[in-house]
């Protein structure tokens, strides 16, 4: 009688987590987007080292902006990276129709690299940075990004992913497709923070 009426009850006491996801976008291929690309010399980098082999990209008088529709299959917390160049740039983020709010590009920037196409230490650099954690509804959901800044508005956007299956971002490599062990049994670990 007792676990007949403690069966349906399951579900409230204990909920069943999300399922584990994680939804990859690349930087190039916005839904919309206003950017003023500077072909000669900012968009001159190794296009071997990035994602999807290109980025999005502003320099210019103008802010730019890009706005990505992102199907959202179970609702739940997600981890929220992004690559981007993280050099003497502000880049902001937006969820659907809320607030411009900025994202930290100095903190704990990961894998940063130059992909200048000539090698020179200027502005042209990459980096996965953590954004913090997003709750998403179910549905399509629209992420925008704005680079703006004191030199020349310039920014760039390799990619970004949202994860809730404890995916960490290491280089271009995607969730699911990361290196794998050695005939040895070694395989590369890569850890977020434990909270």
């Amino acid at each position: 009688m007792l676990r007949r009426f403690l069966l349906p009850l399951l579900p409230c006491l204990f909920p069943l987590a999300a399922p584990a996801a994680s939804l990859w976008q690349e930087g190039e291929s916005p839904d919309s987007q206003k950017m003023q690309r500077h072909p000669w010399w900012f968009d001159q980098v190794k296009k071997e080292v990035l994602s999807g082999g290109d980025y999005l990209s502003n320099y210019g008088k103008a802010e730019g902006t890009a706005n990505y529709r992102i199907p959202v299959k179970e609702a739940g917390d997600y981890v929220f990276w992004v690559r981007a160049n993280p050099v003497a740039t502000t880049l902001s983020w937006k969820l659907d129709h809320g607030s411009w709010t900025g994202i930290d590009l100095k903190k704990e920037p990961r894998g940063q690299q130059n992909i200048a196409a000539d090698g020179k230490p200027d502005l042209r650099f990459i980096a996965w940075v953590k954004v913090g954690t997003v709750t998403l509804t179910a549905g399509e959901r629209i992420f925008s990004f704005k680079m703006h800044g004191s030199q020349d508005n310039h920014g760039s956007l390799d990619c970004f992913v949202l994860t809730n299956d404890g995916f960490v971002p290491n280089g271009i490599a995607r969730p699911g497709g990361g290196p794998k062990a050695d005939p040895a049994g070694w395989f590369p670990l890569m850890v977020d923070e434990d909270p």
